[in-house]
C-alpha cells in the first residue's frame, strides 16, 4: 500500500495512543469512593427537595439553627440525588470521574508541546487536584473553572469576542451550583490585568501551538464589558443579592481551619500535597529556563492561584487548572532552544511539536490499538474492582460511626444530641428526622446564625464553660470519636455514662447523679 493510500485510511499512531492512555488513566484515577462526610447531607438535601417539590430555604436538619434561613446553591444537590437513587455510589463515582476527566481535557487543549509535554503537564495537574475529588458541588466548580479558563485562553489567542459571550451564562449556571462562582471573576480579572499590562509594556502576545493559527493582541474592552455583564448574572438565582457576600462570608470563618483540612494551609509533610510543590516549582523553573519574557497574564494566573493554593488545600485544584498550560508552553520553548543550541539534542523537538509524520504501517496501527485495548481492560478491571468495593461498608463507611448510628436507631435517648463536626453530614443522612444534629459541614450556616460554631469549638476543646454550653442546649447525649479530648473528660465526669463504645465512636448519655 502506498503512502497516499495510507494517508486516506485510518491511522492510530503512538501519539494518539499516548493521549488516549492519558485520559483513560485520569478517568480510572478519578473513579474512587466518591463520598466524604459532606456528600451525605448534600444527598439528603436533594432527596428532600425531590420529595417535596420545593427548594430548601431554611435548615431542617439541626436543633441548633433549625428554621433559620439557609442560603446555598441547590442545582448540584438536585442533580446528584436521582443519580444516587438510580445507581447508588457507583453512579456518583462514574459522574465524578467523568467531570474530572472533562476538566482536564480542557486543560490539555490549552497546553503546548502536544502530545508528550502536554500530557505530562496535564497528568501532573490532575494528580495535584486529586485532593478534592469527591462527589460534592465543588467538583462542578472544577469543571466550570476549566471551561472558563479555556474560553479566556481562546479569546487571548484569537482576539475574537465570540469566545467571551458564554461567560455570563456560565456565571449564572455556576452561582446556582456552588459558591465558588467567584473563581470566574478571579480568572477574568487575571486576564484583564494581564492583558492590560501586556499592552502597557508592549509585550508580544503568546504564540505557540496552543494558539491555533497564531496569537493576536487581545482587546481589553470586550473583556471588561463581559465582566460587567457577568456581575448582574449573579442575581439569576433564588437567593438573588444574598449570593454576592456569600463567598466572602464563608472564607472569612476562622473556625474553618480548625476542623476542615482542605480549608487549612497545606502541611507539606503530607505526601499527598507534594504534587502541588512539584507543579509550582517545575512551572517556575520552566519559565526561567525558556529565556522568554513571561507573559503578564501567565504571571497573574500563577501568582494569584499559587498564593491561593498556599493558603488553603482546596485551592490546589484551581492551581492545577492554570499552571499546566504555562508549564507546557515554557517547557516546549526551553526544549526548542536547547535543541537548537545543542545539535546533538535536536531530537528533543519530537517532544514539543506535532510535526507531520509518515502514517504508520498497518502492523503498527494494530499494535497501537492492541496496546490501547490492554490499557482499557486494565482500567476497566480497576474500575470494576472499585465498583464491587463500594458495596462493602468497610470501604464506603471508612471513618464513619456505623455501629454508633445503629445504636442510636434502636435506642431512644433523652435530650438533644451533640455530635462530632466531621460526622454531622453522615448523621443527617442516617438519622434525619429522629435525631437532629448539633453541627455539620455547613459551617457558614452555623457561623452566620448565632454562636453555634463558637459554642461547639469551646466544647470540642473542653475550654472553660463547656459544661454550661451543654446545659444550655439541653444536651442529653454526645456522639464523638474515641480518645479525643472530650471523650477523656466525659469518661471521668459525674453525670455522664458511656452507653456505647466501639472502635470508632463513643456515645455518652447524661444520667442523674447518685449519692
Amino acid at each position: 500500500m502506498g503512502t497516499a493510500a495510507r494517508q486516506r485510511g485510518f491511522t492510530f499512531t503512538a501519539r494518539h495512543l499516548l493521549v488516549a492512555i492519558l485520559f483513560v488513566a485520569i478517568f480510572a484515577m478519578a473513579f474512587q469512593q466518591p463520598a466524604d462526610t459532606d456528600t451525605w447531607w448534600h444527598l439528603k438535601s436533594g432527596q428532600l427537595m425531590w420529595e417535596s417539590g420545593e427548594l430548601l430555604r431554611a435548615d431542617p436538619f439541626s436543633h441548633t439553627v433549625q428554621g433559620q434561613p439557609w442560603i446555598y446553591p441547590r442545582l448540584v444537590e438536585i442533580a446528584f440525588w436521582p443519580v444516587y437513587q438510580a445507581f447508588g455510589l457507583a453512579g456518583l463515582a462514574l459522574l465524578l470521574a467523568a467531570m474530572v476527566t472533562a476538566s482536564f481535557l480542557f486543560v490539555y487543549i490549552r497546553c503546548a508541546g502536544k502530545p508528550f509535554v502536554a500530557a505530562f503537564a496535564t497528568l501532573l495537574g490532575a494528580v495535584t487536584s486529586s485532593v478534592i475529588w469527591t462527589a460534592r458541588p465543588q467538583i462542578v466548580s472544577l469543571l466550570l473553572a476549566a471551561v472558563v479558563a479555556f474560553l479566556l485562553h481562546r479569546y487571548k489567542c484569537s482576539g475574537a469576542s465570540a469566545w467571551l459571550w458564554p461567560l455570563p451564562l456560565l456565571v449564572a449556571l455556576w452561582v446556582n451550583s456552588h459558591g465558588g462562582f467567584v473563581i470566574a471573576f478571579i480568572l477574568m480579572g487575571c486576564y484583564l490585568v494581564g492583558e492590560a499590562l501586556n499592552r502597557l509594556t508592549s509585550r508580544s502576545p503568546v504564540s505557540h501551538e496552543s494558539c491555533a493559527g497564531g496569537a493576536r493582541q487581545a482587546k481589553i474592552a470586550p473583556l471588561a464589558i463581559v465582566i460587567l455583564v457577568s456581575i448582574p448574572a449573579v442575581l439569576l438565582n433564588p437567593s438573588t443579592v444574598q449570593m454576592f457576600p456569600y463567598a466572602y462570608q464563608t472564607v472569612s470563618i476562622a473556625q474553618l481551619q480548625d476542623f476542615i483540612q482542605e480549608w487549612a494551609s497545606p502541611d507539606f509533610h503530607n505526601l499527598q500535597f507534594h504534587p502541588f510543590i512539584w507543579l509550582l516549582l517545575l512551572t517556575l523553573a520552566a519559565m526561567g529556563l525558556s529565556r522568554r519574557r513571561a507573559d503578564w497574564t501567565d504571571l497573574a494566573l500563577i501568582s494569584v492561584f499559587g498564593y491561593m493554593g498556599l493558603l488553603a488545600v482546596r485551592n490546589f485544584a484551581l492551581f492545577a487548572l492554570v499552571a499546566p498550560p504555562v508549564l507546557s508552553r515554557h517547557t516546549a520553548w526551553a526544549l526548542d532552544e536547547l535543541g537548537t543550541a545543542q545539535p546533538r539534542l535536536s531530537r528533543l523537538a519530537m517532544l514539543t511539536h506535532t510535526q507531520p509524520h509518515l502514517p504508520p504501517c498497518r502492523a503498527l496501527v494494530l499494535l497501537n490499538l492492541f496496546l490501547l485495548v490492554v490499557v482499557v481492560i486494565g482500567a476497566g478491571a480497576k474500575i470494576g474492582t472499585d465498583l464491587l468495593s463500594l458495596q462493602d461498608p468497610e470501604v464506603w463507611g471508612e471513618g464513619l460511626p456505623l455501629e454508633a448510628v445503629e445504636y442510636l436507631r434502636t435506642h431512644d435517648l433523652p435530650g438533644t444530641m451533640l455530635n462530632s463536626y466531621n460526622w454531622g453530614g453522615y448523621l443527617i443522612w442516617s438519622l434525619y428526622p429522629d435525631h437532629p444534629v448539633f453541627i455539620d459541614g455547613r459551617t457558614d450556616l452555623y457561623a452566620l446564625n448565632g454562636t453555634v460554631l463558637q459554642d461547639y469549638t469551646q466544647v470540642h476543646w473542653v475550654r472553660p464553660g463547656w459544661e454550661e454550653i451543654l446545659d444550655r442546649y439541653n444536651t442529653g447525649y454526645v456522639i464523638i470519636q474515641r480518645t479525643e479530648l472530650l471523650d477523656l473528660m466525659l469518661a471521668e465526669k459525674p453525670g455522664w455514662s458511656a452507653v456505647h463504645r466501639d472502635d470508632m465512636a463513643v456515645i455518652y448519655q447524661r444520667v442523674e447523679n447518685t449519692p
